[in-house]
């Protein structure tokens, strides 16, 4: 390998870096590769790569987030946001990478069901605390720092009607954030509509239920791309498989 080449780069220059290919997601929207996003006013469409039709789009052009190939990431601010078909979270987990916005004047919402008004993935107010609203603000009691990057993460289990919510941040440990919480169904992504800001947004990654090991490879994947790629340091634990190094097919 060249001089210099990082073992993200390494590994994928050798066609061992383990993707989302490896254990197709139903929406997979990365914003490193610049063709992945359809400009309009802003962004109107974000291509999903994955396996389901759902589309992540934006026809209005006032709510429509800026793209920065600098950053290669989308910036949802104040009313800046996506709509799509709603999506089930019961059986199924979702991570999104972002820089979390400053403002903490309100909630931010990273996932929203307008139907119920619930959120399975928000920040609360004046805090930089995240968890899921189910008519009042519940929490695992992870956080992420305001204007920092992270890795959020949330499933939702389903045993006989009985549903199980779990969060983490940067590959922590999963933590229960609530239970018995019925079925919520985002049809809104990075904002609610209203002036709740999530910040900028790089990866979104919508799926099964996970095992731990494929929860961690997908952590990986995502602190390796969105970090060390980029030569910074990544925020996952030391006891996380993939700190030093990054995940390989068949590894």
């Amino acid at each position: 390998m060249p001089k210099g080449t990082s073992r993200y780069d390494e590994a994928a220059l050798q066609g061992r870096l383990w993707t989302p290919r490896c254990l197709p997601p139903r929406i997979w929207c990365e914003a490193a590769d610049g063709s992945s996003v359809v400009l309009s006013t802003g962004v109107s469409t974000w291509n999903n790569r994955g396996t389901s039709t759902t589309s992540i789009a934006q026809a209005t052009g006032a709510n429509q987030p800026a793209y920065s190939p600098a950053d290669q990431s989308l910036a949802c601010g104040v009313s800046k946001y996506f709509d799509l078909s709603a999506i089930t979270m019961l059986g199924r987990s979702a991570f999104v990478v972002v820089k979390m916005s400053s403002s903490t004047s309100d909630y931010r919402a990273l996932m929203f069901d307008g139907q119920i008004s619930r959120y399975p993935m928000i920040f609360n107010t004046g805090t930089t605390t995240f968890g899921i609203w189910n008519g009042s603000f519940q929490t695992s009691g992870y956080s992420l720092a305001a204007s920092t990057k992270g890795i959020l993460y949330t499933e939702a289990t389903n045993n006989g009607g009985s549903s199980v919510w779990s969060q983490t941040i940067n590959g922590q440990a999963l933590a229960v954030t609530v239970s018995n919480l019925n079925d919520v169904q985002p049809n809104r992504l990075f904002g609610d509509g209203a002036s709740r800001p999530s910040g900028d947004i790089s990866e979104f990654i919508y799926t099964d239920l996970l095992s731990t090991r494929d929860r961690q490879l997908f952590e990986g994947y995502l602190a390796w791309k969105w970090w060390d790629r980029l030569g910074q340091v990544n925020p996952l634990p030391g006891t996380h498989p993939f700190k030093l190094n990054p995940p390989l097919i068949g590894g």
